[in-house]
């Protein structure tokens, strides 16, 4: 059964415990100091003894008024069921990180615990819906965890003895990318900058258990904003691609695709990544719908239960 409005955002609420902490301590320390000002000037004679529950109970119900307060002029995603709804899509399923994610993953799972394998149910999805030449775009607002839910989806598509390229467009924070320790060098931003060849910017990496994808890292040319693909370059990359069985893309921003043209995205396949008590609703749905104009077809949604380190 699914949660009540309400409920999803007390929740939401409730997964801000540090920030309901401080606000409920700065609450305190407010009423506790009016309070003792008004009994050191003789106002009224109040025992700062028995007043402490008061003011106590005071911080903590008006901390969580603030905070729903706060949630539903802006509510964000609290599960999977919510995070489909606002794409108008599938939910693929929810990945829960146990730490932060080891980059060397040579030989050896990576360290996510995921409930019901959403990665081979996005890679099912996916594949159902590409064809030569296409590209897979994982796309969302935390870029951490969009670069993560990239690379673990070519890793998933790898194992699945597909030949993989996985082009990593974030300069910032690089996080499909760097999973696989590839070597710093040309990438995106020469391919965009200078006119390379993407075949001149292709990387070997393994994921374990004798599997290889290839990869594309961001480069060196660009630092702070995702490059902006001309027309030329997608149909090169498309060109590319072709030699592959899937190509995966990450795409923390939709115009750097959307560029070339109101259908530039025609014949690809996205998936969006959302993070619980994180994304903004509003956010995901206009990112869906941003995708969706552009002509991509959006297979689902992954949702991450927490935020992870880059």
């Amino acid at each position: 059964m699914s949660a009540s409005p309400v409920a999803r955002r007390a929740a939401n609420v409730l997964r801000r415990g540090r920030w309901l902490a401080a606000l409920a301590v700065a609450l305190a320390a407010a009423a506790g100091a009016a309070l003792w000002s008004v009994t050191s000037a003789g106002l009224a004679r109040v025992p700062l003894g028995s007043a402490l529950p008061a003011v106590l109970l005071f911080a903590v119900a008006s901390s969580a008024l603030i905070g729903l307060a706060v949630e539903f002029q802006r509510p964000r995603v609290a599960d999977l069921d919510e995070a489909a709804r606002a794409a108008k899509t599938i939910g693929f399923g929810i990945v829960r990180p146990h730490g932060l994610p080891s980059p060397a993953w040579a030989g050896r799972r990576a360290t996510w615990e995921v409930a019901d394998d959403p990665w081979q149910l996005a890679l099912a999805a996916v594949t159902s819906l590409t064809s030569a030449g296409s590209l897979v775009l994982v796309s969302g607002d935390e870029r951490a965890e969009t670069g993560a839910s990239a690379a673990l989806l070519a890793r998933a598509a790898s194992e699945d003895s597909r030949s993989t390229l996985l082009v990593d467009t974030d300069p910032v924070t690089r996080a499909a990318s760097t999973r696989f320790r590839p070597t710093p060098g040309a990438g995106v931003a020469e391919v965009v900058a200078d006119g390379r060849p993407w075949d001149d910017v292709l990387q070997a990496a393994v994921t374990g258990e004798h599997r290889a994808l290839d990869i594309v890292v961001p480069g060196t040319g660009q630092r702070g904003r995702p490059p902006r693909l001309s027309a030329a370059d997608q149909a090169a990359l498309r060109a590319t691609s072709n030699r592959y069985g899937l190509t995966i893309v990450t795409l923390p921003d939709v115009a750097a695709l959307g560029a070339a043209g109101p259908r530039s995205l025609a014949s690809t396949v996205a998936v969006l990544v959302a993070v619980r008590g994180v994304t903004p609703v509003a956010a995901l749905r206009r990112r869906a719908a941003q995708l969706v104009a552009a002509g991509a077809t959006v297979a689902g949604v992954l949702l991450w239960a927490e935020a992870v380190s880059p």
